[in-house]
């Protein structure tokens, strides 16, 4: 039973990880000596944090206005 679990998680693993790197190797791309670089498209989800931005104890505007969003 837990081999088969094992070996379903390294599947679906491998699935994820293939479906990650096929978006990124269609994305436009260009040329650098250290190989092809990608311009990743813009976030699309909100990422909550537990406690907001702060700069020397002071919240950002950034931090206020997406407090003030959710």
């Amino acid at each position: 039973m837990k081999e088969e679990l094992v070996k379903e998680c390294l599947e679906k693993g491998t699935k994820l990880v293939q479906a990650v790197a096929d978006a990124l190797f269609n994305l436009p791309s260009t040329e650098d000596p250290d190989g092809p670089i990608v311009t990743l498209p813009p976030p699309n989800t909100k990422l909550p944090r537990e406690k907001p931005v702060t700069v020397h104890g002071k919240v950002t505007i950034l931090a206020q206005e997406l407090l003030h969003l959710s």
